[in-house]
């Protein structure tokens, strides 16, 4: 069984492995679910129980290994995955004319506080004074969306900004192909594959 993440993944595959004797895969890709084992007790030992129980670990990146690895308190077979694109479809959506001559920066990812979009808002609040032809697009939905929303009338952006919602991952890489430069403020990722794909497209990257 292959457990995606701790909660609810990992619960699940624990209760599959305990009744069925079927071993399970623990993948974590999120360091912000790492981090919280640091904060809250009863996380953690949750947490542990999972991993501790696991028959092996995939990771992407070095720090969430060596965290999960002290917490268990001893060694777990583990791959770490280098995250990465799909180089068959950039190249495709890459080839497509393109008729866009706006300028355009482009946000793609989960609102959530730690993707620093209401950092990007403010940010575009100052460019928009210095350039003003200059486009902010926001793809993705989560919970600090309508903050954000709320943020971006505050400061006055009008047609600036535009909340684009969820998209399916194409018209995510549309997206990309069409943007002048690609922004994800975030300041905690695992990795964050989307600052992969829009470099594939030789665009400008701001990153965490």
């Amino acid at each position: 069984v292959h457990a995606n993440f701790a909660f609810p993944s990992g619960s699940l595959a624990d209760l599959i492995g305990r009744e069925f004797g079927i071993p399970y895969v623990f993948h974590e890709r999120s360091l912000q679910d790492v981090s919280c084992t640091r904060r809250h007790r009863f996380y953690a030992r949750s947490y542990r129980v999972i991993a501790r129980r696991a028959s092996g670990l995939v990771v992407n990146n070095q720090q969430a290994e060596t965290r999960i690895r002290e917490l268990i308190g001893r060694q777990l077979p583990a791959r770490r995955v280098t995250a990465g694109f799909d180089p068959l479809s950039v190249g495709e959506i890459a080839e497509l004319p393109r008729s866009h001559v706006e300028r355009i920066v482009l946000c793609a990812g989960a609102f959530k506080k730690r993707k620093g979009q209401e950092l990007l808002l403010r940010a575009a609040a100052i460019v928009r004074d210095r350039l003003p032809d200059v486009r902010f697009h926001f793809i993705g939905s989560g919970v600090s969306l309508h903050e954000c929303q709320r943020l971006a009338d505050r400061l006055g952006l009008g047609d600036a900004v535009r909340f684009l919602g969820q998209k399916p991952h194409r018209e995510v890489l549309e997206a990309m192909a069409d943007c002048t430069l690609f922004a994800l403020p975030s300041w905690q990722e695992a990795f964050g594959s989307v600052y992969c794909e829009a470099m594939a497209f030789g665009k400008p990257v701001i990153a965490s």
